[in-house]
């Protein structure tokens, strides 16, 4: 056995996982490049979509694939029961 043998690798990963975790070692932009990149790309945030009216909606809920594969199933079974439970 070599008395100098390395940490296992094991413990290595643990150490550079506790290493990139710590933010003591990162800053931020500074404001000066907060204002840079804000006049040439805008603000940080998502394009507002218009609202959605019902129709929209219920066609968007028609066309899931779980509520097709329940119509179907409700179709089967209807179709399917005995002619004394309708």
């Amino acid at each position: 056995m070599n008395a100098t043998a390395s940490p296992p690798a094991a413990d290595q990963r643990g150490r550079a996982d506790r290493e990139l975790l710590d933010p003591s070692g990162y800053s931020g932009l500074s404001e000066a490049e907060v204002q840079q990149r804000l006049a040439a790309e805008g603000p940080n945030e998502l394009p507002s979509s218009k609202p959605r009216g019902l129709p929209a909606i219920a066609l968007e809920v028609i066309r899931q694939p779980m509520f097709l594969l329940l119509m179907a199933a409700s179709g089967l079974y209807f179709g399917m029961g005995e002619l004394g439970t309708r």
